[in-house]
């Protein structure tokens, strides 16, 4: 393990504002503070992702990433919920796991979700995580306004991304598109 990425004293970053997100966000946004009490250090291959709303990464900014959190320690914990079977769901940070493994770091410190926090409260965190942070693309954009609505509704997703009903069912189009233009729209 990199000492380094545990060892690091956090620097005062900017938090997320996650207000605007629905009632948990006074959990939400005390979890995005660069440090609290329960802070601990997790296993790289302990973690599990399932798919979120960025789809693709640029190996040159994970690259620099990793070095970066060798260098300098994680500014941020990763958010991680606890499963039964004693391993973890990814619930935000997928960019900081996927630098620390491009550069040889086993583990991360990392910060629980709440268990009364709902799936949908942390849908709503990992959108509000990602447009905040490094844009998506217009595809991933797409992408997850349409799975959010298929989930949750067309209402729920404009509120979740804070956009009106007609910019979510512009985005929800995409998924009608010819096959071809969706790839070329991806790449």
């Amino acid at each position: 393990m990199n000492t380094k990425a545990k060892a690091a004293a956090p620097r005062k970053e900017k938090s997320l504002d996650f207000s605007k997100f629905g009632k948990a966000a006074q959990a939400l946004e005390a979890l995005s503070q660069p440090t609290a009490a329960n802070d601990a250090m997790a296993k790289l291959a302990d973690i599990d992702r399932k798919p979120q709303v960025r789809k693709s990464f640029i190996a040159e900014t994970l690259q620099a990433l990793g070095e970066n959190i060798q260098a300098v320690g994680l500014l941020q914990p990763i958010l991680l919920r606890k499963k039964r079977d004693g391993r973890f769901d990814l619930v935000a940070g997928e960019r900081r796991v996927r630098g620390a493994e491009m550069v040889g770091i086993l583990e991360l410190p990392y910060r629980l979700v709440p268990d009364d926090v709902t799936d949908l409260d942390i849908r709503r965190m990992q959108v509000a995580e990602n447009m905040l942070r490094e844009d998506l693309t217009p595809y991933e954009q797409a992408a997850g306004v349409a799975e959010d609505v298929q989930k949750y509704g067309p209402e729920e997703a404009a509120r979740m991304w804070g956009r009106s009903p007609s910019w979510v069912a512009k985005r929800v189009m995409v998924e009608k598109m010819p096959a071809p233009v969706v790839a070329l729209f991806r790449d």
